[in-house]
């Protein structure tokens, strides 16, 4: 009886199963699927330690920045997306792991609501989510990837920054080097595509 009950429930779980060759058609700027938040693929649940993300996708135009994935914030984030012919994927909590910024304050209101205020010497710098919805973007703001802009930290003591950031792998734009108006500096490509220019005065 045991045996056939399971064998049972397995030709239930195929025949509704979804067939490969169908899927969701997205028009590429506001159409998305919201995957509810839930502990059972929550990073801190300890029960999933590990998790596979596989997404199969095809478009037709892939000039302007395209989300295919995207799971968190500012401060910890996987994020799959294509932009300019490219695909872009990572996973992080880069600000407060990888370049140890003193978290101020951070906020989780709902999806479209929610970043993270960091302390860096006598500054803020406050990263905020992507919001999903188009109604909720602010119209003040340029939500494209930077090009051009960076942001920068004057620092002490950069030649042991720059070794620490080598050791655990940060991504840089620029090594560290001396420049002809008298800073020594290095810059570090940040996940959303912003550089961070790390300085220190030389006089």
């Amino acid at each position: 009886m045991r045996k056939l009950l399971v064998l049972t429930c397995l030709i239930t779980f195929y025949s509704f199963s979804q067939p490969c060759d169908l899927g969701f058609e997205l028009n590429g700027s506001n159409d998305y699927i919201i995957i509810p938040n839930t502990t059972y693929i929550n990073s801190n649940n300890t029960a999933v330690a590990n998790r596979t993300i596989e997404t199969w996708f095809k478009t037709n135009d892939a000039t302007n920045k395209q989300m295919i994935y995207e799971e968190g914030g500012g401060v910890n984030a996987i994020m799959i997306y294509l932009s300019g012919d490219q695909l872009y994927c990572g996973a992080y909590n880069f600000y407060k792991n990888k370049l140890e910024f003193s978290l101020g304050h951070s906020w989780d209101r709902n999806e479209d609501d929610k970043g993270t205020l960091f302390k860096v010497g006598e500054g803020l710098v406050e990263i905020l989510h992507l919001p999903n919805n188009e109604e909720n973007k602010n119209p003040g703001l340029d939500y494209r990837i930077p090009q051009g802009a960076y942001m920068g930290i004057q620092v002490w003591h950069i030649n042991e920054l720059f070794e620490k950031y080598k050791l655990i792998e940060v991504p840089f734009k620029q090594e560290i080097v001396d420049q002809s108006w008298g800073h020594r500096s290095f810059s570090v490509l940040e996940p959303n595509g912003l550089v961070l220019l790390f300085y220190q005065e030389q006089f």
